[in-house]
């Protein structure tokens, strides 16, 4: 009897009833078979049924009694995932499963096999006395042994009630009462089952045939009963046990009772046939790892074939829908590590989560409705980014032009009234932008009001140092460059070679009115006599100390333009200069360079020549050309060509001098570098 039979009658039949209601025919099948290499051994044993499932059709292909492959005859394709399997074939599955139990026949067995044995337990039951519904036990001294005049004899002969026959006695009672249970538990098992019943009345059934057997054994050991399979080599080792109680089961066996005759034969059959209903796909685990094996051999013939279809179709897509996901997600990482904001956070995990889903499982998934899935949260999270990135850009540029304007003020004078309190303010919030922004619209708030307050603050002026510096740099500097002395020593001379302007000035006026003086005598302008030479005298002196006072003014000037400088004296250089000198001054960092880069792009877009120097050990390297340090710097700063110095250093500060060139300094440790002030001026 067959309990699990879908290529019997059934897969005969049911081709015929399906085929007529598909228009997926036998030749579309036989080609997708033959494209994944399918032996034609294979075809030929295997049986289709076909199915519709929510509207899709399906074919399930049988190897003999085992499902082996499931077709999508609607997209002409395999089904290879487990899950997706699973939906399509659970309810068939389940009904032929079920259609395949014979209940009936297994109590028909049960039954042969209860009656194989029920006369020598109705015998014994007789001659034990509990046929008449007496018991057995201890309190009553087995009452109902001591009614059956054999039994109270050999009852007594054999230490009453505690002995081997009262004992025995005692179990077989209990074990009587046992297996009728369990025969009942059985046939109820097996009777009225239904679909939504059937796994709890297998489970039932599986229960009581463990108890029938196990008790079955059990009868088989009860002293009363003779003992059955034991050899004289067994009976022989009894001798050695010291008290009957610690000797086997088999050496105290009295007999009393017939022999038990069990059918073994039908309960072993009784066996195959419930592992085999119990082995049968009903339950969702079972039917689901059926699903499991069913894409395991899809896979095993038609993986090599779909893995090169599917990479590439993979890679294509990857290459062209999705090119934009490695940079997208890091972008939304560096914007996140300084804006919160859960909602692009969850969109942009999602995303990573389908991507990698997209990318681990191309084989079993939809390539093309997964990529399309994929790509829509690919443009949500742009678009989200999008927007954020530039709520973060406003808010950079507000942090930006405030630091600029304070670098500014702090240029033209850093004793302003309360610019220090306002810089400080501003450094909190240059942190907080570098590091993560809870509140973006309590934070533009006060960039705002930071950038109102600022527009009250100088931050560029002329002044009687640029003016001087004007005038006398451009004397300066070609002298002071062709006297060839080391820069530091070029550069604390120049004020007094600018100052010899003024003093030259203060010659020539003296000079000239000497001239006059003599042409009005010669002409005899006028008359010279004591009052005339004193008043010309007073004059001279008057002229002199003012020739005096201004060469010292002069010089003062020049010493104060030699180590400071406005703001509006870098720009002026800078906008005169077709190049711009950007110097790293000592031990090169990544952070130098990159500040150095950013202010070579902005200069470029200013129309200006950035020529990248690097200057250390007394040396300046320009290209591929390499002279001394104080060669290189007067030679650009005889050119009034503007510097730009990012110098390595534990102490932050940033400065402007301008009279034996124009140069602007900016030395701090990394993180300083990577703030990369000297940049923020140029905007």
């Amino acid at each position: 009897m067959a309990y699990w039979r879908p290529a019997s009658i059934l897969l005969l039949l049911l081709p015929i009833l399906f085929v007529t209601a598909s228009a997926y025919s036998s030749t579309q099948l036989n080609t997708l078979l033959v494209s994944y290499n399918i032996s034609p051994g294979l075809i030929a044993q295997l049986t289709p049924v076909y199915l519709n499932v929510s509207g899709v059709e399906y074919v399930l292909l049988y190897n003999h009694t085992v499902p082996y492959f499931l077709v999508n005859t609607s997209s002409d394709s395999f089904v290879i995932n487990a899950s997706s399997i699973y939906s399509v074939i659970h309810a068939y599955i389940f009904n032929q499963s079920y259609a395949s139990l014979n209940f009936s026949q297994l109590a028909k067995q049960m039954k042969a096999y209860q009656a194989s044995s029920s006369g020598p337990i109705d015998d014994c039951l007789h001659e034990t006395g509990l046929s008449t519904g007496l018991t057995c036990n201890l309190s009553n001294y087995c009452y109902s042994c001591q009614v059956v005049p054999v039994c109270k004899a050999v009852l007594s002969n054999t230490s009453g009630p505690t002995g081997v026959l009262g004992q025995g006695i005692m179990e077989f009672e209990k074990q009587y009462n046992a297996l009728n249970n369990s025969y009942s538990a059985f046939y109820a098992s097996t009777s009225n089952v239904t679909k939504a019943n059937v796994l709890q009345k297998i489970a039932q059934l599986m229960s009581s045939f463990a108890n029938i057997t196990n008790l079955t054994t059990t009868l088989h050991e009860n002293p009363i009963f003779p003992p059955q399979n034991v050899t004289p080599n067994m009976l022989a080792t009894c001798t050695s046990y010291y008290t009957p109680t610690s000797a086997p089961w088999y050496c105290t066996a009295l007999g009393f009772c017939e022999a038990l005759t069990f059918n073994s034969t039908l309960l072993s059959k009784m066996q195959s046939e419930i592992n085999a209903i119990n082995s049968t796909p009903l339950s969702n685990e079972q039917i689901f790892s059926l699903a499991e094996r069913l894409a395991s051999n899809e896979l095993d013939y038609i993986l090599p074939v779909l893995s090169r279809q599917h990479y590439a179709l993979l890679q294509r897509i990857l290459n062209t829908e999705l090119a934009n996901y490695s940079s997208l997600i890091s972008s939304v990482s560096t914007l996140l590590s300084h804006v919160n904001n859960s909602a692009l956070l969850n969109s942009t995990l999602n995303l990573e989560k389908a991507y990698a889903s997209l990318q681990s499982n191309y084989l079993t998934e939809n390539i093309t409705q997964q990529a399309q899935l994929v790509a829509s949260m690919l443009n949500n999270v742009s678009e989200m980014y999008a927007r954020l990135n530039a709520t973060y850009a406003r808010l950079l540029s507000l942090a930006n032009n405030n630091t600029a304007t304070l670098i500014k003020a702090e240029l033209t004078n850093p004793y302003q009234q309360g610019l220090a309190s306002l810089a400080f303010l501003q450094l909190s919030l240059n942190k907080q932008l570098s590091g993560s922004i809870s509140n973006i619209s309590s934070f533009e708030l006060a960039l705002t009001n930071m950038s109102s307050k600022l527009k009250h603050y100088q931050t560029s002026s002329y002044t009687l140092a640029d003016f001087a510096r004007g005038i006398d740099g451009a004397f300066a500097r070609p002298i002071v460059y062709s006297m060839h002395l080391p820069y530091a020593s070029a550069k604390a001379l120049a004020p007094f070679i600018g100052s010899l302007l003024a003093l030259i000035i203060g010659v020539v006026v003296l000079g000239a009115l000497a001239f006059v003086r003599s042409y009005l005598r010669l002409k005899r302008k006028i008359v010279i006599n004591e009052k005339t030479r004193r008043n010309w005298l007073l004059l001279f002196g008057i002229v002199g100390i003012g020739i005096i006072l201004y060469y010292a003014a002069s010089l003062s000037l020049l010493e104060y333009a030699n180590a400071h400088a406005s703001p509006s004296a870098f720009y002026a250089s800078l906008q005169n200069a077709k190049d711009v000198i950007i110097a790293i001054n000592g031990t090169p960092t990544l952070n130098a360079y990159s500040c150095a880069s950013s202010i070579g792009a902005r200069l470029g877009s200013m129309g200006k020549h950035a020529v990248l120097i690097s200057l250390a050990n007394g040396l300046c390297k320009v290209g591929n050309a390499t002279v001394s340090e104080d060669y290189c710097l007067n030679y650009y700063s005889a050119l009034n060509d503007p510097i730009i110095m990012l110098s390595n250093s534990s102490q932050a500060g940033i400065g402007l001098y301008s009279l034996y060139g124009t140069l602007l300094s900016y030395s701090g440790n990394a993180t300083v570098m990577q703030a990369c002030y000297p940049y923020l001026l140029l905007n």
